[in-house]
Order: C-alpha cells, then sequence, then structure tokens
C-alpha cells in the first residue's frame, strides 16, 4: 500500500486495522514530488504499541475506533533525518519544532544516534540539542538559518533540567546563518573573562570534556541594516573551559561580532557573573545588580555563589579601566551588603581605592579560585581556524596543552586574547600551547583602536611560529605577556607596537617602517628585529636586551627604540646605549612636560620632553635611571673614546639658540669636562660631542647635559656611540663609501667622496674641535658633517 504523504497515512481509517507487522510506503512527507522532501519512507504496523505521535518514528492513525493501541513505525535507523520528522528545509517557515522531535528522539534512544540534515536551508529558532551525541549534514551547504534574538543549537548546562555531560560530541558540515538584527546581550548573562559581553549565539555549550565541531561555517546576517559592531552576536560560546576541544577540518566564522569565546554565564552557578553597575573609588564601593536577591546559593551558607569570598574584576582593556586594579586578579571580598562590596588584597584587609572607570559597560565580577575551574581549556586542536570579526574573534583562559594550524584572522578591533584567569591550581594557568601560523590581519576600526589593545598573549613556554600581526589602526598595540615563549615574525607597522610584558621570550619583529615601537617591560627578553626600508636597505637583524635587564642599580640601557643608523646618529653596534628623554630621564626642574606624538616622522620616538624657557642653564641630572645625581665611569658611559649624541630642538620664535651638549665632571681624582656648541633651530637636529675618558680615574662622576643660551628646548633621546678602538667604524647602508679617509683639517668643500664616507683629522686640534665627520648628503666636495 502507498501514501502521499504522513497526513494522508494519519488519516487512513481502514474498515479493520493492518495486520500486525504490515509494510505500507509513503511517497514524501508533505506533498509529492517535492525537490529534496526525504521525509517518505517504509512503516510497519506494530499492532500492540501505544507509542505516542512524534511526527517522524511512531505515526497514529484518526481512526474512530478501535484506537487503543497500534501505530505505523519506520524501520529503526541510527540515523534520524530531520525530513522525516517534518522539517521542509526550504527556507520558509520555522523548523525548529520538527528538529527539535529529531533531537528528542535521537537523545531518548540507549544507542548513540546521528542527526542527519540532507541539502537545504532550514529557518529555525533555537533547537536544544542535550544529549545528541552526533548531528552532521549532508554536505557543508547545508544551511540552519537563525531567527532574531535567538541562538541556533544551545546544549544545557548543569542544574537545568534535562543536562548531560557532552562528552565525545560530533558536529560537522554545516552552516550557521546566525541572525544579527538586534542586539540581545542584555537577555543573557555570557561574559567572557576579558570582559566581553554576548549576546545571541549560533553555538552554546558548556565547558565539558570532548567536544569536536568539523567543517563548521557560522556567517551573521541580518534582515535589516546591520552595523556589525553594535550587536555582539558570537559563533561559538562555551560557559566554562572545555577539555578536549577538537576544530578538524575548516572552521570559518564570517560577519561576527565575537569569534570563539570561553566564559562565564549564569548558568554555571560557581561561575556565574556579576554586573557592575556603579562604582565609588573614594570608598572603593562597587554595587552589582545580582547580590540581591542572590541568584543561587549551592551550598546553603547564605552567600550567592557569584559573591563567594574571593572574586575577580571582568573589564575590556580596549571599553574601560581602572589602573590600581588588575582585572582577572583574585580579590577577597570584605564589607559586604545586599547591593555592594569592597574588595581587598589580603582576607579581612583594608579596601582597596582607586580611580573611576567612567564607561561601566563591560565589566564584572565572577567567582575566582581553584574551585571555579575543574579544568583548564585543556587538550584542544585545530586544523584551520578562519574568523573575520567586528568585535573579537578569539578570547580563551587557560589554554593548556594544546595545539593550532592556521589560524587566520581579520579582525576590525581585537583579534586574540589567549589569557589567565585567576585558579590557586597552577596547572591551570596557560603553558606549553602552539600557534603554527597565527595570521591575524588588522585592526580595521583605526578610529577607535587608536592606543588599544589588538592582540593579548599570557602564559608559560608558547611556541608562535609565525605571528601575530598588527597591520593597520594607529597605536594599537600587541601584548606579549607571555614567560619563556618563543614567536616568529610579529608584524607591525602604520605606528604600531609590540608591548613585551612577560620574561625571557625569543621574539622576531618585522616592521615596515621606521615609526615602529617595540617596548620591552620584561626581563631577559631577546628580541630579533627586522627593518624592509623602501630605498632598498638590506634586511637587517640585531638581538638586543632591554634596559630591565641590566642591573637596575646603575641603570642604563640597551637600544629600546632602534635606529637604523644615519649621518646623523650613526649605528655603530650592539654596545651602542640609548636613553630616550621621554621615558628615562629624571631631572631637577619644574614644569617639565611629557609630549606623545605619533605622526612626526622626524622624531623617531614615540614622545620627547618638554622644557619650557628657563632664565639660566638647565642640566639633566639623575640620568639614565641612576638612584644618584651623577653618573659613575664604565657604569653609564665606556671608559674609552666615544660620541655622545642628542637630539634636540629649539623653543625659539624664529631662528636658532646656540646649544651646548657635554659631560660635565662633578667628582674624582681624574677627569676632563667636554662640551660642543650647535646652532639649534626649531626642528628635530641631531648635536653631538666626542668624548675621551680613557685615562680617567675610577671614582670619576660626571653629568650628561645639553642647555640652551637663551631658550627652552625638547629634547627627545641620548645616545653613545663607543669607538671601536682607535678607528671609527660606522655601520651604514651606503653604496661606494670609504671609510675612515685620513687628512688635516676639515674635509668640507676640500675632500670629495660618496655619501657614507667617514673622516679622521689627523693635526692637532682641541678636543672641543670636531674630529670625526661623515659625509652626509651630495656627490662631490660638500655635504660633510661633523661627528
Amino acid at each position: 500500500m502507498v501514501f502521499e504523504t504522513i497526513n494522508a497515512l494519519r488519516a487512513y481509517n481502514p474498515a479493520s486495522l493492518p495486520v500486525n507487522n504490515e509494510v505500507i510506503t509513503v511517497l514524501s512527507y508533505y506533498v509529492r514530488g517535492i525537490v529534496g522532501d526525504s521525509g517518505g519512507g517504509e512503516f510497519y504496523w506494530d499492532s500492540t504499541s501505544t507509542d505516542a505521535d512524534d511526527g517522524g518514528m511512531v505515526i497514529k492513525m484518526n481512526v474512530t475506533a478501535p484506537a487503543a493501541a497500534g501505530r505505523w513505525k519506520r524501520p529503526d535507523n541510527v540515523t534520524v533525518n530531520v525530513r522525516q520528522f517534518g522539517a521542509r528545509g526550504d527556507n520558509t517557515g520555522d523548523d525548529a519544532s520538527f528538529i527539535q522531535k529529531a533531537m528528542d528522539y535521537a537523545r531518548v534512544e540507549r544507542i548513540r544516534r546521528k542527526v542527519f540534515f540532507p541539502n537545504g536551508t532550514y529557518r529555525t529558532s533555537k533547537v536544544d540539542i542535550t544529549g545528541v551525541w552526533a548531528i552532521q549534514g549532508e554536505s557543508p551547504v547545508v544551511v540552519l538559518q537563525g531567527l532574531p534574538n535567538q541562538d541556533i543549537f544551545y546544549w544545557q548546562f548543569p542544574g537545568e533540567a534535562n543536562y548531560k555531560a557532552p562528552e565525545d560530541i560530533f558536529i560537522s558540515d554545516l552552516t550557521f546563518y546566525l541572525n544579527a538584527n538586534n542586539d540581545v546581550s542584555q537577555n543573557f548573562m555570557r561574559v567572557g573573562f576579558e570582559g566581553e559581553r554576548i549576546g545571541n549565539c549560533a553555538v552554546v555549550m558548556p565547558g565539558d570534556i570532548g567536544q569536536t565541531f568539523s567543517n563548521i561555517t557560522v556567517i551573521a546576517k541580518a534582515d535589516v541594516n546591520h552595523t556589525g559592531i553594535n550587536h555582539r552576536h558570537c559563533a561559538f560560546f562555551f560557559g566554562g573551559p572545555p577539555y578536549k576541544l577538537t576544530l578538524s577540518g575548516k572552521i570559518e566564522f564570517r560577519d561576527i561580532d565575537y569569534g570563539l569565546v570561553v566564559g562565564a554565564t549564569d548558568r554555571v552557578p560557581l561561575l556565574e557573573p556579576c554586573k557592575v553597575t556603579a562604582t565609588n573609588g573614594a570608598t572603593g564601593t562597587f554595587t552589582c545588580t545580582l547580590i540581591d536577591p542572590p541568584p543561587v546559593d549551592s551550598n546553603g551558607d547564605g552567600i550567592p555563589d557569584n559573591l563567594v569570598k574571593e572574586v575577580a574584576i571582568l573589564w575590556d582593556i580596549n571599553e574601560t579601566n581602572i589602573p590600581e586594579l588588575r582585572r582577572r586578579r583574585r580579590y577577597y571580598l570584605v564589607n559586604r551588603t545586599a547591593t555592594t562590596f569592597q574588595l581587598s588584597a589580603t582576607s579581612g584587609g583594608a579596601p582597596i581605592l582607586f580611580t573611576d572607570p567612567g564607561d561601566l559597560a563591560t565589566m564584572y565580577t565572577v567567582p575566582a579560585g581553584a574551585s571555579t575551574i575543574t579544568f583548564a581549556c585543556d587538550e584542544w586542536s585545530s586544523e584551520h581556524l578562519v574568523i573575520r570579526s567586528h568585535r573579537v574573534a578569539f578570547s580563551v583562559p587557560n589554554i593548556t596543552q594544546s595545539i593550532f594550524g592556521t589560524f587566520g584572522c581579520q579582525s576590525t578591533r581585537v583579534s586574540v586574547r589567549s589569557l589567565v584567569f585567576a585558579s590557586n591550581n597552577g596547572a591551570f594557568q596557560p603553558h606549553t600551547f602552539t600557534f603554527s601560523e597565527l595570521y591575524t590581519e588588522g585592526p580595521f576600526d583605526t578610529a577607535y583602536m587608536n592606543n588599544k589593545e589588538y592582540a593579548l598573549l599570557e602564559g608559560e613556554y608558547i611556541n608562535v611560529g609565525s605571528g601575530p600581526r598588527c597591520r593597520g589602526a594607529f597605536g594599537a598595540y600587541i601584548t606579549i605577556g607571555t614567560n619563556h615563549s618563543k614567536y616568529g615574525i610579529t608584524a607591525i607597522d602604520d605606528q604600531n607596537k609590540v608591548v613585551i610584558t612577560g620574561d625571557n621570550n625569543y621574539v622576531q619583529v618585522d616592521s615596515q617602517n621606521k615609526d615602529t615601537y617595540i617596548v620591552d617591560q620584561g626581563v631577559g627578553n631577546v628580541v630579533q628585529y627586522a627593518r624592509y626600508d623602501a630605498g632598498g636597505d638590506t634586511t637587517r637583524f640585531l638581538s638586543y636586551l632591554n634596559r630591565k635587564s641590566l642591573n637596575q642599580q646603575p641603570g642604563g640601557a640597551w637600544p629600546d627604540y632602534l635606529l637604523r643608523g644615519s649621518a646623523d646618529a650613526p649605528y655603530q653596534n650592539d654596545a651602542t646605549l640609548f636613553f630616550y628623554g621621554q621615558a628615562q630621564m629624571l631631572f631637577n626642574a619644574a614644569n617639565i612636560a611629557y609630549e606623545y606624538r605619533y605622526d612626526d616622522a622626524t622624531l623617531d620616538m614615540a614622545g620627547y620632553l618638554r622644557w619650557p624657557v628657563f632664565p639660566t642653564a638647565l642640566a639633566i641630572r639623575k640620568g639614565l635611571g641612576s638612584n644618584s645625581e651623577n653618573l659613575a665611569i664604565n657604569r653609564f658611559f665606556p671608559k674609552s673614546r666615544w660620541v655622545l649624541y642628542a637630539k634636540v630642538r629649539s623653543r625659539v620664535a624664529s631662528g636658532t639658540d646656540n646649544m651646548t651638549i657635554g659631560v660635565n665632571k662633578v667628582s674624582g681624582t681624574s677627569g676632563a669636562n667636554f662640551s660642543r656648541v650647535t646652532a639649534v633651530g626649531t626642528a628635530w637636529q641631531v648635536i653631538n660631542v666626542e668624548v675621551d675618558h680613557r685615562a680617567t680615574s675610577d671614582d670619576f662622576m660626571a653629568e650628561f647635559y645639553v642647555k640652551g643660551a637663551t631658550a627652552g628646548l625638547d629634547f627627545a633621546y641620548f645616545m653613545v656611540v663607543p669607538f671601536a678602538g682607535d678607528t671609527f667604524t660606522i655601520r651604514t647602508n651606503f653604496g661606494g663609501n670609504v671609510l675612515d679617509m685620513t687628512g688635516s683639517g676639515e674635509p668640507e668643500g676640500v675632500v670629495t667622496a660618496a655619501p657614507g664616507s667617514t673622516y679622521r683629522r689627523t693635526d692637532d686640534v682641541a678636543v672641543v674641535h670636531p674630529r670625526f665627520f661623515i659625509k652626509s648628503s651630495g656627490t662631490g666636495n660638500t655635504g660633510w658633517l661633523a661627528l
């Protein structure tokens, strides 16, 4: 017997009931001949069954009598086809109820069944996939079109009615169109550990053991004009850290606000966020919306689980900040009331007072400590992850013993946040994970990302084969907060920076112009620097130590900012000392001003010191990190022959001012003063003086100084270039130059040479006169510059 549709089978009302095990055929679920309708099939008559009609595997006839027993049943199969439960897949009505019936059937049976989606586009609101161990599309062109304000796939969390631990689940070959019409983040309490506030998601999962996703695409789409960064939708959100997460094949998220985020949610009591709605820094008080009534008190101690003894403050560093507190660090709750609390660094200690942050859009507390995270984001594996995001592509805490192949990221704002979340268990801290290719392209929101963090990597023993990259924006920066880690080419340009806050890292940096910056705040870091200049200069690699890797008592610095070498300030060797005033100079004068400039191509620095007009000469004291007013020989400058350079400009209204650069003896058995006067105008200029302290006594103390004759000055840096023996050798990138030419008198107008050539006077001159010269420009006998 053949029936055209499932409803035709239900309407079948024979004079007598079918014979037990009689087999019939249904041609299609709805209308015969619809392309792709695979909802029909064979059914057999079970004369004793009283099972409920589930719209797919069990069909009850609408007979008047007898109606107590007898059902049409499909032959059992480990693959459950959503079309056989009524899903149309034609992008018309909401298929959620039919898909949900297929999921319900797949999870109640003891055998692990697979829910199968034939090719098509399935419009659907939220589907509960809890307890379904395998979900697969016929091919990656299977589309699940989400509806407004809705998640698409949702797995219940511990404490919800039908929760099952998602162990060894498999979801593959699906494309999710996540509806991006509205910002519905206020409808959910989902927060990333860097303060990301999450709205509707393509997939929501608890942080449990064994989850595999293969060949998955998530694309944010909207029925109305979508501005992207306003709607806070997310591709994959995990409430708590998943263990053994596998991303196989190609996983791609496109036009999404948030890509993959591991965070906290009110569905997990031990990680329940508390929204901070007001702050009072003068009293150290926070106001939180979820304190009264308490949401969950699982152990009955009268304290809500989201405000236990210890909490961490979460915020997005790009949107708000509290300088006195460290985000994600554990603090103790003190003086807690029904709606407010204070934080202390110790149990029962004094409240921490702080500067009010202003914008509280992304500020939360979450419980902190070993009891809050039962395992880390451990044993992750990703083959090919591609994310194009508006806000944050990847935000995951405590990645451990994991490996990522290709991670391609185009981000409007933030690319990667691999971060530490507070725990008493050191095994839960991020360590020993690898990014083979961390290709981060962006940020593209140049206005927003000015001086904001584009990428954050924390942990220990991290290996990044290539990346991250920060190309775009204006002053954005990559934070390397790891220890004992290795980074391949970390590429920056367009005024961006690499900020190294960790220790003992090896970092290779590739930049495209001289206005890039490396800010090394750690100890024992080695940076290899590759520069590509438009003029065709060859690549130069330079390894250097940061000033903090030297003894802090004497201070000093190896080049924190790397100069390519020029006629004005020739780069000599790795022993060159470089001291930039904006960050390191201490002084004995009032009214000093810090000036930050990222748009001055002639400055070679991120900023400088500005000294206003003074009636008397002004000397720089307490230089170079010293704890005293003066500088000891063989600590801050070589006991040899060297040249002291300073980059300055005058504060005169017009014309020039005579500026003096020198080393002034303060005390010591023997040693001389050295100085030189140069006319300096209102443009940046490098001035210098030759110094010879080979015969200076060991107790010699001195000060470096620059001063104007009549006006104030702007000061960028000092650089000390030692001589290599008696011959002053200079590294240049010129061709055809001749080094160490000699003669009597000055070469200007006399000696013909190519740019980059050097000249040394051999006649007897006073030390205050120039002895060394470099050919700065021109092809004839002019263009010589005294060193």
